[in-house]
């Protein structure tokens, strides 16, 4: 086995934290991916120029 000498708790508590790095990680991951589509995105009801055909 991988962790030689650790206690079968220990090795519970590890892989507990990974687990929840793990799972803090991919939120961060997909509320950065998330901002960066709403930064190159245009925003409804801005105030873009309009083209005048009068």
């Amino acid at each position: 086995m991988l962790f030689h000498g650790i206690s079968g708790g220990h090795i519970q508590g590890i892989m507990e934290e990974m687990e929840r790095r793990s799972k803090t990680e991919a939120r961060l991951a997909k509320g950065a991916q998330l901002n960066g589509r709403d930064a190159a995105s245009p925003r409804r009801g801005s105030a873009a120029p309009r083209a005048s055909w009068a």
